[in-house]
């Protein structure tokens, strides 16, 4: 008997050490899962070693940042798979990043590669383990308000829960919820970002855009979601910027098509740079929203191509769906970043080196 009941003890410690390596390895996999969403990992490889393919990731409607309507199941949003975990943390990050969005100390911080981003918080003690499930209790943090602009002593921080499942054969997340108050973090948004309640929805449709577009003090258009991205609509201020050309509607559909200019026309891009938008229109048509720096022809004193006097923009692009769920349109916004003299001196000698030798891009 003694010989038999040691046996059992050995068998009883081998599972609780395989329960206890498990349980770490879980742990450890949701924090992964939190520090890859702050830090916008696109990385599929890295994803793939945390999450399953098939992974389901469900959170409560965000409506003051971008997502596909399609995702909308009763009270929540649904996320199925993991390109599309990718594209919610991409849609994550990009709302971080424009919280001041057009204030003078946003344009600074973004010149800097300091605007706002994401932490998560989560004490080792609020990770706990219940048969297949994780259960995490964090807090995200985005930092650097007062940076871009937002009031003295501003913050903005989501207190959740996250519950996660796994496979129990490849210990990958097989699911992932998170619950929070939305209502809450929305009127924090809109204290930061100095707006009011209609300033904090982000459009996903076509129709949803309409108000945006018009309402909008930056300059911003619809362009086309298949190359060359051609703008087809657009508010007062980016034809003021651009001098393109608009007919009323009711106008000769014909004349307007002849008209219609492609994104990279209209924005005057430098040469080296146009791959980097064409870049980011793609991923957009693809379902990513995204954004970037690029460098602009100055069209306003000398509306040439060989012009090394450049403006500075940061454009960002939304996918649009117009019938079903089938990307149509991109809304493209513009922020000029203004200049020092210095600066534009900078700007300028690095165009000229990269028209002359546009291999250095690389």
């Amino acid at each position: 008997m003694s010989a038999l009941a040691e046996a059992e003890e050995a068998e009883r410690r081998i599972y609780g050490e395989k329960v206890r390596v498990a349980q770490l390895l879980r742990k450890d996999r949701v924090k992964r899962f939190l520090n890859f969403r702050a830090l916008n990992s696109q990385d599929r490889a890295e994803w793939s070693e945390l999450m399953e393919q098939d992974v389901t990731l469900t959170l409560p409607i965000t409506p003051y940042r971008y997502f596909p309507r399609r995702e909308i199941a009763q009270l929540n949003r649904v996320v199925r798979g993991l390109d599309e975990v990718l594209v919610d943390n991409a849609s994550l990050a990009l709302l971080a990043e424009c919280i001041g969005q057009g204030s003078p100390q946003w344009r600074q911080a973004i010149k800097q590669s300091m605007a706002c981003k994401i932490e998560f918080e989560y004490p080792d003690a609020h990770l706990l383990c219940a048969g297949d499930r994780v259960m995490c209790k964090y807090s995200m943090h985005i930092t650097n308000c007062e940076r871009v602009g937002g009031p003295p002593n501003s913050s903005c921080t989501q207190h959740g829960m996250l519950q996660c499942t796994f496979n129990p054969v490849s210990e990958k997340i097989q699911t992932a919820e998170f619950v929070f108050d939305v209502m809450n973090f929305m009127q924090q948004l809109q204290m930061c970002w100095l707006m009011g309640p209609e300033g904090a929805l982000a459009p996903s449709t076509l129709e949803s855009s309409a108000p945006v577009l018009q309402h909008s003090r930056e300059p911003q258009a619809v362009v086309s979601a298949a190359f060359p991205y051609t703008v087809l609509n657009s508010n007062a201020v980016w034809r003021n910027l651009t001098g393109q050309i608009q007919f009323e509607a009711g106008s000769n559909e014909s004349m307007t098509a002849q008209l219609s200019t492609p994104l990279l026309q209209a924005l005057r891009v430098y040469d080296f740079q146009r791959d980097l938008v064409l870049r980011l229109c793609a991923a957009c048509a693809r379902g990513t929203p995204g954004s970037a720096v690029f460098l602009s022809h100055d069209w306003r004193e000398n509306n040439t191509q060989t012009s090394l006097s450049p403006l500075v923009f940061y454009i960002k692009v939304l996918p649009l769906s117009s019938q079903g769920d089938d990307i149509s349109h991109l809304l493209v916004s513009l922020v000029e970043l203004p200049l020092t003299l210095q600066e534009g001196r900078a700007a300028a000698d690095r165009a000229r080196l990269l028209m002359t030798y546009p291999h250095l891009t690389g």
